[in-house]
């Protein structure tokens, strides 16, 4: 699948900049907030499109390559986008319970038919074997639509 890409990405220029480390904050608020809000907006369209609930740093840098380099960056994405609760840590999967949707019939179905099988994936993917890939995320921004579609389905 050929991802759809900003047009900025064609820029040289520019993407040298987005592909760098990022800067001390207090040096340009402006600019960091430009650069963080570009790549969590890009990173959830892209795995909007592909699906993908369970991400990690590696992964995200193969799917970001452009003209063979990888964006030098995305630690810090991913630890902003975990401290405003865009994603969780594999490692702390109790935190989906807070994605329930309200106490009613609903959440039946949403024991049975999304946290089970979640929890059961979330277990097998804790015990295989990552050690070259970094931490693991799940992105809330895709789960939670996904937890409502199962709902509704239901």
């Amino acid at each position: 699948m050929v991802e759809e890409r900003p047009a900025v990405w064609e820029d040289d220029t520019q993407m040298a900049v987005l592909f760098a480390p990022f800067r001390d904050k207090s040096l340009n608020p402006a600019s960091w907030n430009q650069k963080m809000k570009f790549w969590t907006n890009i990173i959830t369209d892209t795995l909007l499109s592909s699906q993908d609930i369970v991400i990690n740093s590696v992964s995200l840098a193969s799917k970001f390559e452009r003209k063979g380099k990888s964006p030098l960056c995305l630690n810090t994405v991913l630890d902003e986008m975990k401290g405003s609760g865009k994603i969780i840590a594999l490692s702390q999967e109790p935190q989906l319970q807070n994605l329930s949707p309200s106490k009613s019939w609903l959440s039946w179905g949403y024991q049975k038919l999304v946290k089970s099988p979640v929890t059961w994936s979330l277990k097998y993917l804790k015990s295989a074997d990552f050690s070259n890939s970094g931490a693991k995320y799940i992105v809330v921004d895709i789960l939670k639509p996904m937890i409502v579609i199962q709902c509704l389905a239901f």
